[in-house]
């Protein structure tokens, strides 16, 4: 709650620290709090543009936690950093592991659309 709330002023190294408190957490290192609160370091990263941390962020927590719904969030919005990189062929990736992975998730359908245009942009830079 102090992470979001530091988030919406803006203030996103204090939300960060905030978000990082549960991550760390003896307590609440494993549950799903934590996996939120690791994909929203990501969104932190995301807001302030810089896209290659922000995949970092989402991809620890499609890596530490264990809950589908946020795992699948994380490999959506690291596709769409790829994306913002012009990384077209690592986003398509992405997206084809969140539905192979996680097809029961709300993520999935916006990564089949994601993956259809990702797969266009990649043939035409090739």
């Amino acid at each position: 709650m102090i992470g979001r709330s530091l988030a919406a002023r803006g203030q996103l190294d204090d939300a960060r620290a905030a978000y990082l408190k549960v991550v760390r957490s003896a307590l609440g290192g494993k549950t799903e709090t934590a996996a939120m609160a690791q994909w929203m370091i990501g969104e932190t990263y995301m807001h302030q543009k810089n896209y290659e941390q922000a995949r970092r962020e989402y991809l620890r927590g499609e890596i530490l936690y264990a809950y589908p719904e946020w795992q699948a969030r994380s490999l959506l919005e690291a596709g769409k950093c790829h994306e913002l990189a012009g990384q077209w062929q690592q986003a398509v990736e992405l997206y084809v592991k969140l539905a192979k992975k996680y097809p029961d998730t709300d993520s999935t359908e916006e990564a089949d659309r994601r993956v259809r245009v990702a797969r266009q942009r990649a043939v035409s830079v090739r």
